[in-house]
Protein backbone atom coordinates (compact mmCIF):
# COMPACT_ATOMS: atom_id res chain seq x y z
CA UNK A 1 0.00 0.00 0.00
CA UNK A 2 1.56 3.14 -1.11
CA UNK A 3 1.24 6.89 0.78
CA UNK A 4 -1.85 7.89 -1.37
CA UNK A 5 -3.85 4.60 -0.49
CA UNK A 6 -3.18 4.99 3.12
CA UNK A 7 -3.96 8.51 2.72
CA UNK A 8 -7.43 7.42 1.46
CA UNK A 9 -7.99 5.21 3.47
CA UNK A 10 -7.50 7.41 6.57
CA UNK A 11 -9.61 10.46 5.63
CA UNK A 12 -12.63 7.64 4.16
CA UNK A 13 -15.88 9.31 5.57
CA UNK A 14 -18.93 6.98 6.32
CA UNK A 15 -21.68 7.00 3.51
CA UNK A 16 -23.95 10.35 4.44
CA UNK A 17 -21.78 11.58 6.85
CA UNK A 18 -20.37 15.02 5.65
CA UNK A 19 -16.66 15.49 5.34
CA UNK A 20 -16.22 18.35 8.17
CA UNK A 21 -18.76 16.21 10.61
CA UNK A 22 -17.71 16.92 14.25
CA UNK A 23 -20.39 15.60 16.02
CA UNK A 24 -18.79 13.09 17.28
CA UNK A 25 -17.04 15.72 19.79
CA UNK A 26 -20.04 17.43 20.14
CA UNK A 27 -21.38 14.23 21.95
CA UNK A 28 -18.44 13.57 24.13
CA UNK A 29 -18.92 17.20 25.11
CA UNK A 30 -21.81 17.29 25.95
CA UNK A 31 -21.60 14.07 27.91
CA UNK A 32 -18.50 15.61 30.04
CA UNK A 33 -20.97 18.88 30.83
CA UNK A 34 -23.48 16.77 31.71
CA UNK A 35 -21.19 14.49 33.84
CA UNK A 36 -19.91 17.66 35.53
CA UNK A 37 -23.00 19.10 36.36
CA UNK A 38 -24.95 15.85 37.59
CA UNK A 39 -21.70 15.03 40.11
CA UNK A 40 -21.43 18.28 41.29
CA UNK A 41 -25.46 18.97 42.04
CA UNK A 42 -25.60 17.70 45.52
CA UNK A 43 -22.64 20.36 46.67
CA UNK A 44 -23.68 23.09 44.49
CA UNK A 45 -27.33 22.86 45.16
CA UNK A 46 -27.88 25.41 47.61
CA UNK A 47 -25.96 27.95 45.04
CA UNK A 48 -28.28 27.25 42.18
CA UNK A 49 -31.07 29.43 41.39
CA UNK A 50 -33.24 27.08 39.58
CA UNK A 51 -35.34 24.21 41.77
CA UNK A 52 -32.84 20.65 41.41
CA UNK A 53 -35.59 19.06 39.25
CA UNK A 54 -35.05 22.02 36.45
CA UNK A 55 -31.33 21.24 36.89
CA UNK A 56 -32.25 17.31 36.68
CA UNK A 57 -34.42 17.48 34.01
CA UNK A 58 -31.72 20.12 31.80
CA UNK A 59 -29.08 17.71 32.30
CA UNK A 60 -30.90 14.63 31.00
CA UNK A 61 -31.83 17.08 28.05
CA UNK A 62 -28.51 17.31 27.05
CA UNK A 63 -27.68 13.98 27.66
CA UNK A 64 -30.84 12.88 25.40
CA UNK A 65 -29.53 15.31 23.04
CA UNK A 66 -25.90 13.88 22.85
CA UNK A 67 -27.74 10.61 22.05
CA UNK A 68 -29.50 11.66 19.45
CA UNK A 69 -26.62 13.07 17.09
CA UNK A 70 -25.88 11.86 13.66
CA UNK A 71 -24.11 12.93 10.67
CA UNK A 72 -27.85 12.70 8.82
CA UNK A 73 -30.01 14.46 11.65
CA UNK A 74 -29.55 18.14 10.08
CA UNK A 75 -32.52 19.44 12.76
CA UNK A 76 -30.64 17.57 15.98
CA UNK A 77 -27.14 19.13 14.33
CA UNK A 78 -29.35 22.89 14.57
CA UNK A 79 -30.56 21.98 17.66
CA UNK A 80 -27.15 21.06 18.98
CA UNK A 81 -25.82 24.79 18.00
CA UNK A 82 -28.76 26.03 20.13
CA UNK A 83 -27.93 24.41 23.44
CA UNK A 84 -24.14 25.23 22.87
CA UNK A 85 -25.15 28.76 22.86
CA UNK A 86 -27.25 28.27 26.04
CA UNK A 87 -24.95 26.32 27.69
CA UNK A 88 -22.03 29.59 26.85
CA UNK A 89 -24.52 31.91 27.88
CA UNK A 90 -26.05 30.47 30.94
CA UNK A 91 -22.69 29.31 32.75
CA UNK A 92 -20.48 32.08 31.98
CA UNK A 93 -23.12 34.61 33.03
CA UNK A 94 -22.83 32.35 36.12
CA UNK A 95 -19.08 32.07 36.43
CA UNK A 96 -18.97 36.07 35.78
CA UNK A 97 -21.53 36.89 38.70
CA UNK A 98 -19.79 34.30 41.05
CA UNK A 99 -16.16 35.68 40.24
CA UNK A 100 -17.37 39.51 41.48
CA UNK A 101 -18.72 38.22 44.33
CA UNK A 102 -16.37 35.10 45.57
CA UNK A 103 -13.09 33.46 45.47
CA UNK A 104 -11.96 32.87 41.82
CA UNK A 105 -11.05 29.46 43.48
CA UNK A 106 -14.40 28.70 45.11
CA UNK A 107 -16.31 24.80 43.48
CA UNK A 108 -19.49 27.37 42.47
CA UNK A 109 -16.74 29.25 40.30
CA UNK A 110 -14.68 26.77 38.79
CA UNK A 111 -17.64 24.83 37.86
CA UNK A 112 -19.66 27.15 35.90
CA UNK A 113 -16.41 28.23 34.32
CA UNK A 114 -15.38 24.78 33.17
CA UNK A 115 -19.04 24.32 31.64
CA UNK A 116 -19.08 27.51 29.57
CA UNK A 117 -15.36 26.59 28.22
CA UNK A 118 -16.90 22.69 27.44
CA UNK A 119 -20.37 24.23 26.08
CA UNK A 120 -18.06 27.36 24.03
CA UNK A 121 -15.85 24.16 22.70
CA UNK A 122 -19.11 22.20 21.48
CA UNK A 123 -20.53 25.31 19.53
CA UNK A 124 -17.34 25.57 17.81
CA UNK A 125 -17.78 22.15 16.62
CA UNK A 126 -21.17 22.41 16.05
CA UNK A 127 -20.84 25.32 14.46
CA UNK A 128 -18.08 23.67 12.14
CA UNK A 129 -20.56 21.23 11.27
CA UNK A 130 -23.29 23.21 10.58
CA UNK A 131 -21.02 25.16 7.86
CA UNK A 132 -21.17 21.94 5.95
CA UNK A 133 -24.38 20.63 6.10
CA UNK A 134 -26.10 23.77 5.49
CA UNK A 135 -26.81 24.25 1.52
CA UNK A 136 -24.63 27.08 0.59
CA UNK A 137 -26.43 28.74 -2.62
CA UNK A 138 -23.63 30.77 -4.39
CA UNK A 139 -22.88 31.33 -7.67
CA UNK A 140 -19.24 32.84 -8.73
CA UNK A 141 -21.07 36.51 -9.34
CA UNK A 142 -22.78 36.26 -5.42
CA UNK A 143 -25.17 34.68 -3.85
CA UNK A 144 -27.98 33.27 -6.38
CA UNK A 145 -31.56 33.47 -5.99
Amino acid sequence: MNDIEETAEFVQVKKGTPLHYYGDIVRKLFLISATIMIVTLPFLSDRILVPSFISIFTIMIVTAIAGFINPEGRSILILDFIIAIGGVIVFETIAVNSYTRVSPFELFFVVNQVLAILFLSALYYSAKTLRTVIPRKFTTGGFSS
